[in-house]
């Protein structure tokens, strides 16, 4: 995509039809919803209101998740990655039993069934994929290759 002004010209991918939906990500879908809802706003003027975003607005606010990525930026060694990685489970799963243990307003809960299978991995891949990549390349770094490959299977496929 390109800018002229207040104009954004894009190239599609694929030959389009008439009444085709052409959709732009505007920033990465592996930050938390606080974290891109505060992009949005400031650099486009609108916020994130779907399915995704209430589930995760009440699983991963951001008074929980903050510690979280405060660890990751000041993670040092694969030993710290690995601690916040395992940590990030055990998070993601107690959020998902605070849901599932009938905690949630009806509208998280009916926003949670629209996403459907697949919740925990997104709230573990909102928080712990950067933490991946690292413990991927750092095990790399050092030999360990099937340490890595193991995470960076966790993080990308």
């Amino acid at each position: 995509r390109v800018f002229l002004g207040d104009t954004m010209f894009v190239r599609a991918a694929r030959d389009l039809k008439p009444g085709d939906e052409v959709t732009d990500g505007y920033i990465s879908v592996l930050q938390p919803s606080f974290e891109r809802r505060a992009k949005l706003q400031e650099r486009h003027g609108f916020g994130i209101f779907d399915e995704r975003a209430v589930v995760e607005d009440a699983l991963l606010p951001a008074c929980l998740a903050k510690p979280l990525l405060d660890r990751q930026d000041s993670a040092e060694s694969l030993e710290d990655f690995i601690r916040l990685s395992q940590d990030v489970e055990v998070f993601a799963s107690s959020r998902m039993e605070w849901l599932g243990g009938g905690h949630a307003s009806a509208e998280v809960e009916t926003a949670a069934m629209m996403l459907g299978s697949g919740l925990e991995r997104l709230l573990i891949g909102g928080l712990a994929t950067a933490v991946q990549v690292a413990i991927a390349a750092l095990a790399a770094q050092s030999g360990q290759h099937g340490k890595a490959a193991a995470a960076y299977a966790r993080c990308c496929w």
